[in-house]
């Protein structure tokens, strides 16, 4: 027995290891040693196994030889542990790739049964499959060829590891056809628990969702997730919070995720954070935005004020509620946190605005031009948007239920995951020269 870098190792003579033969091109079975390491003295604590091969690992059979081949193996295995600690964000699987394979044809198994095996065995059987195995005998006679192609098979697993190894025998007590299989035992649990891997579908699912959301809808890389809106978007009764916040925070786009009453509060990673300029923005408070709205309630009523313009302007916190801000100009404002609530905005020119986190329930906003706006976060609950120019507009996490889009156009509109039914869009257009040409005629006066 050798005790090499904290570790127990036994060893037992080996006449049966396969190795490939460089020169011959051929694999041949060698003289060697088995070996086992051991966390304690006691050899009741398994850890790994390998072999040496003598002409290959190892030159002889002396003691030299095999405590350097031990060494050798150990100063191998340390590498490889180091190199994915330095990858740990890489995904890292086991799978036998085969070099300029011409094709990738798979054969159809029918797993009859499982067996756990021990970590040694395991990897003896991962090394040398032309061996017999005692457990692979007594399942030979259940291992045979079905008439329609398929295979009975047998899945090799140990409690060390979630991979495994599909051995299918002929009939004999080796591994006459095997194929590792990574994730094996994920994979057995969710075939054996079909729900499990319909939980996994949709809490991936939601938390993809999520987290393209936090990024797209974010407020001075902040998002907000109601509890509510949560339950609605999932298609399962058994939502899981703890798992959901937990995989929502492993997400790189995320950089830490709060729970409260309410909900849970996003926080956008720096490097997906999006900085909006506002110093070229003009800074509107309540007060600038009534006297405008004043003028404008004039200039429709006796020709004495001036239109609404609210141009590449910041209104933030702003009450619009019930104001007739019909042809007003809202090209490239941005509204944060503002009430538009039943608002008039028909022949408005919307052209790059934004709405973000707005209540704009009952907004009526017909033959309006919305190219390229976007609506972010708000609710356009009951919302009129009626032979509107809607070309290359977006609209993600926003209230739509009741809202009308009929006859708009909608070339390059990206709704997000909005579900619209057909009556919201009907009439609508793809294609904005025809939908132009069709506006156009219809403006035109009967004769």
């Amino acid at each position: 027995m050798y005790h090499i870098d904290g570790k127990w190792v036994s060893i037992c003579p080996d006449n049966g290891i396969e190795r490939d033969n460089a020169a011959t091109g051929k694999t041949e079975i060698c003289n060697g040693f088995f070996c086992q390491v051991y966390a304690d003295k006691q050899l009741d604590i398994e850890e790994d196994y390998f072999c040496l091969a003598v002409g290959h690992e190892i030159p002889d059979d002396s003691e030299a030889s095999i405590r350097a081949g031990i060494e050798l193996y150990f100063d191998s295995t340390i590498d490889d542990d180091q190199n994915i600690e330095e990858e740990d964000s890489t995904m890292i699987i086991n799978i036998p790739l085969q070099g300029k394979a011409s094709s990738l044809d798979a054969s159809k198994c029918s797993i009859v049964g499982v067996e756990y095996v021990s970590e040694a065995t395991f990897q003896m059987l991962k090394r040398e499959t032309l061996r017999d195995y005692p457990f692979l005998e007594k399942w030979s006679s259940k291992l045979g060829d079905n008439p329609d192609g398929t295979l009975n098979s047998l899945l090799v697993l140990n409690d060390r590891n979630d991979d495994g190894i599909v051995v299918h025998t002929s009939g004999y007590s080796y591994a006459r056809y095997a194929a590792f299989l990574p994730g094996a035992k994920t994979l057995l649990a969710m075939y054996t628990y079909p729900c499990m891997e319909d939980f996994i579908h949709e809490m991936t699912r939601l938390v993809d969702r999520y987290a393209k959301l936090s990024v797209d809808c974010q407020l001075d890389g902040e998002f907000s997730i109601n509890h509510k809106a949560l339950e609605k978007a999932s298609r399962f009764s058994y939502f899981n919070e703890g798992l959901f916040r937990e995989m929502l925070s492993n997400r790189p786009e995320i950089e830490y995720v709060d729970l409260d009453y309410e909900g849970y509060c996003i926080t956008v990673a720096p490097e997906f954070r999006i900085e909006f300029d506002d110093s070229a923005c003009r800074v509107l408070s309540q007060e600038d935005v009534d006297i405008i709205c004043a003028k404008h309630f004039l200039l429709v009523h006796d020709c004495s004020g001036e239109r609404a313009d609210f141009s590449n302007c910041l209104l933030k916190d702003i009450d619009l509620h019930g104001k007739e801000l019909n042809g007003a100009s809202l090209r490239g404002a941005r509204f944060v946190n503002c009430n538009l609530s039943d608002c008039g905005l028909c022949f408005a020119d919307m052209t790059d605005a934004q709405f973000l986190r707005c209540n704009c329930s009952g907004l009526t906003a017909e033959e309006a031009q919305l190219e390229d706006a976007q609506f972010i976060s708000s609710d356009f609950h009951g919302a009129y948007f009626t032979h509107s120019d809607c070309s290359n507009m977006k609209i993600r996490d926003c209230k739509l239920s009741g809202a009308s889009f009929q006859n708009c156009c909608v070339d390059g509109a990206d709704f997000g995951d909005a579900e619209l039914d057909e009556q919201q869009k009907r009439g609508c257009m793809d294609d904005k020269a025809e939908w132009d040409q069709a506006s156009n005629y219809e403006c035109q006066p009967s004769l």
